[in-house]
């Protein structure tokens, strides 16, 4: 449910939320103690910088889609509101966090500001396959209502498309965003 990869004390500030929300846990194993298990028997692998991370993807996926949909979502409201508090890490390490772990347990529309504030900065550094996907991710989170936001997603993700070099999805997205413009009566 973390992500691709975490690093233990990730873990187990996850485990401290949800003990603190009342949330029962499998197991009254210690995180490190668990991850060391994992890692012996060769499910996960520790990475540079202390990350550690499935050594499969597939498994990975297999074992996420087994979890109930009620749990998951109450560990990824808890990793949420974990990452919103962490002060030791960089916004650019913290924020996508947020925003995967919101838009997984239904805050949408918070999701959707961090993408499109993530997207923006990747545009900025000129990382605009990254920028695509994050304006992308925006364009899922947004609710109907947000016809701005909507129009600088599609508008955004267009522009990234343009530049990457795909220019039939580049002009669907931009005339998406024009027909969102016009229907708001922004010229």
């Amino acid at each position: 449910v973390l992500g691709p990869e975490f690093v233990p004390e990730d873990l187990e500030g996850v485990m401290r939320v949800l003990e603190r929300e009342g949330a029962a846990l499998e197991s009254q194993l210690d995180a490190n103690v668990g991850l060391d298990r994992l890692v012996t028997s060769d499910l996960l692998v520790r990475h540079r910088h202390r990350l550690v991370g499935f050594r499969h993807v597939l498994l990975r996926d297999a074992i996420y889609r087994t979890l109930a949909t009620e749990r998951s979502k109450q560990i990824h409201r808890a990793a949420r509101d974990y990452y919103l508090a962490a002060e030791g890490m960089s916004s650019d390490e913290r924020l996508p966090r947020v925003a995967l772990h919101a838009q997984r347990c239904g805050h949408s529309d918070e999701a959707a500001a961090i993408y499109l504030d993530l997207a923006r900065r990747a545009e900025r550094r000129h990382h605009y396959l990254d920028a695509e996907i994050l304006f992308g991710n925006a364009v899922d989170n947004l609710s109907q209502g947000e016809f701005g936001a909507q129009v600088e997603a599609a508008q955004g993700r267009g522009l990234m498309r343009f530049r990457v070099g795909r220019l039939d999805d580049s002009i669907k997205d931009l005339a998406r965003a024009c027909g969102l413009a016009r229907a708001a009566g922004d010229k």
